[in-house]
This record gives C-alpha cells, structure tokens and sequence, in this order.
C-alpha cells in the first residue's frame, strides 16, 4: 500500500457497514468500477474514523445503521475535524426516511444511496459526487476555506474572512459560519445580530439551532427554549439537539421534561456519542447519579469524548469513589497513552485512595514524559519521603 509525502497510507475508498455481506457487495462493484484502487474496509464508525486519522483517504462510502457509532455521527466527526472535513462522503440507508435525508444534507454528505442498489447506480452516484467536487465555484470553494479556518480556531481570520465575502455576495453558508465563529469567541452579542436576521429569512435548522444556543449561553434560557424545540421538530433524528432541550429544562427546573427527553434517548438505543452527552448534561449540573445513568452504559471513549470522561473521573474522585474514577481514566489511557492530564489524574486517584506505590508508577510517568510538570515532582518527593522507615 502507498504512502503519501507525510507518511499517511494512501485509501482510494473507506467503506464502512457492520454487514459483512454488504461490505463484500460494495467492494466488489468497487473493484470493478474502479480497476487497482486501494479499498479499505471498516465494520463501525469507531474503526473507520481510526482509520480516516491515520491514512489519506480519498472517498467515504458508510452505511447509516450501526452499532458504536453510526454513520450519520461518523459524517458528523469527519465534517468537524479540519484535516477531514472536505472529505467526499456517501451515505447508504436501507430506508427512504425523509428525515433521514434531510439530517444527512445538514452533515453535509454528498450523496445519499438506498439500498438495495445496483453496480449502474453506485456508478453514477459516486460519479456525480466527483464531478460535482471537481466543478466547484470560487464561492464554494471560499466555503472550504473558511470553515477549515473555523475548525482551526483561527476564528478573528475567519471572522474578517466571511465580512469580506459578505460584502460582495448574500450567502447563508457563509453567514452561519461567521455567526457561528462569533459564537465560539464567546461574542454572543454579534453571534445573535447575525443569526437572528439568519432565522428570520431562512428556516435552516442548523442556525436556529445554533441561534438557541447563543441564548443558552446568555443565560436567556426561557428565549432559547423554542427555537432548540424548533430546531429539533426540523431534525428528529440529531441527539445533539434534544439532549439540548434536555440541558434547558434542566437549567429551568422543569425535571419532569428533562426526565422524559432524556430517558427518550434511552429508548432509542443510543450509540455511545448519545449516551456520553446526555451523562454530560447531568454531569455538569452536579447529578453525578443519574450522569452514571448514561456513562455506565457507554463502552469505552474515543478521543472526541476522552475530555467529558475525564471531568467524569474527576468528579467521581471528589466523591470518594476511587476504583470507578481509576476504570474511568484506565479507559481513556487505551486510546490516549501518553495523556498528561489523564496519567496525572490517575496518580492522584491512586494517591488518595491510598495506593502509594501505584501513585508513584504513574506520577513518575508523568514526570519522565512532561519533567516540567513540577506538580508530579513533588508528588514523588513526598511519597518518596512517606516510604522512609
């Protein structure tokens, strides 16, 4: 297998199916279509976006229905990281749900295939897909650009950017990228001046959503409520969003609301994205309880949720519960070996459950791979000193 200039395994396509059968199908009338391309294969969305961050990949094609992660939460991951976020992608479905299809255009996928399909018609899907991305304006380009620039964080160059652009041409994409920048500095203000001119004139799902959250985070909890209601009546099927109805009746008091949309959830079988989102929402309202509700079913984090298990140990420290908050940061030391916070929260849950020689282990693994951590240091000091006779 190839290798691009950064050392990257070169993909031609990435399938992605918990159906061996279908993978089998789909690579198939790949390796028909398209003579000597390399096809890799993945059986959930948690195996594919390892392999997305690992190789150089030219094509997704992922099935919606799998366990872990599912594809629309995968396209949702890959839109939002900046090194994969252009990535030509095609969503396969067995349904032909309109809100299926609308959740995907909001992710931004391609193109949208439903099963069953023929060898013709994945041709011709994934041809329109690279002809359309080969055809793209100077507008739709400037788009790319300035999202990555957003998703980079370099929000003030994004910022004057999209002014620019705006000066020239009406656009909503770029308008809910600039109001969505504003947001992210925390300039709510400006956030709600764009986004709320951006509502009025167009129904788009995505900025009422967004134009919610602006309020949220206002502290306009009563404002905001409507239009995240509204933005979840456009898209029934995105978690994100009624786990944020769920966070507002929680902020408003209203327990039975927020116990019913969220146990909804439940309801659904969730992939772990869900779950560790909803336990956010309680772990961040201090009900360490029912926030254990949702990570305890979750299987293990991923390094988009490594942060939110991390407070979770955290908090479960500060309660005493030591053994829970260790299998908590053993979980994420899998997927984040050399994680400073993580290795030095472990020592400290070691430390204070009174396991003086495993808090040493890890406290001197701390030291050995960031030695300017002067906090470790003198936790070595100390325990060294406590094991004198």
């Amino acid at each position: 297998m190839a290798r691009d200039a950064n050392g990257k395994l070169i993909i031609d396509f990435l399938v992605v199916d918990d159906q061996d059968t279908m993978l089998q199908a789909v690579r198939n009338i790949l390796k028909t279509l398209f003579v000597g391309k390399e096809i890799v294969m993945a059986r959930n969305g948690k195996e594919a976006l390892k392999i997305l961050k690992e190789s150089a990949t030219g094509f997704l094609i992922t099935d919606w229905t799998m366990p872990q992660m599912t594809g629309i939460e995968l396209v949702h991951l890959v839109r939002n990281n900046s090194q994969l976020h252009d990535l030509p992608t095609m969503m396969i479905s067995d349904e032909t749900d309109k809100d299926k299809f609308l959740f995907a255009m909001e992710e931004g996928v391609d193109g949208f295939q439903v099963k069953p399909f023929t060898q013709g018609k994945l041709m011709t899907a994934i041809g329109s897909i690279v002809e359309a991305r080969a055809t793209w304006t100077p507008l739709q380009k400037n788009i790319c650009r300035l999202r990555r620039l957003m998703l980079l964080k370099q929000y003030d160059k994004c910022i004057v950017i999209a002014q620019k652009m705006l000066s020239d041409v009406v656009c909503p994409e770029v308008n809910l990228i600039l109001g969505e920048s504003f947001y992210l500095t925390g300039e709510y203000k400006n956030a709600r001046n764009i986004l709320e001119k951006f509502v009025s004139a167009e129904k788009n799902g995505k900025a009422i959503h967004l134009f919610g959250l602006t309020l949220m985070a206002e502290g306009e909890y009563e404002k905001a409520l409507p239009y995240l209601q509204e933005s979840v009546a456009k898209n029934p099927l995105n978690y994100n969003r009624k786990i944020d109805v769920g966070k507002i009746y929680l902020e408003l008091g209203m327990k039975e609301e927020a116990d019913e949309i969220f146990n909804s959830i439940i309801r659904d079988n969730p992939t772990d994205l869900s779950l560790v989102g909803a336990g956010n929402a309680f772990l961040k309202k201090g009900d360490l309880q029912k926030a254990d509700n949702f990570f305890s079913k979750a299987s293990a984090p991923i390094p988009e949720t490594a942060a939110i298990f991390n407070q979770y140990a955290i908090e479960l420290r500060r309660v005493g519960n030591y053994d829970k908050s260790i299998q908590q940061y053993k979980k994420c030391l899998k997927i984040l070996p050399d994680n400073e916070a993580f290795l030095f929260n472990m020592a400290r849950a070691y430390l204070e459950k009174g396991d003086f020689p495993q808090a040493r282990v890890f406290f001197s693994k701390v030291h050995a791979l960031y030695p300017s951590n002067e906090k470790a240091m003198l936790f070595i000091k100390h325990l060294d000193e406590k094991s004198k006779p």
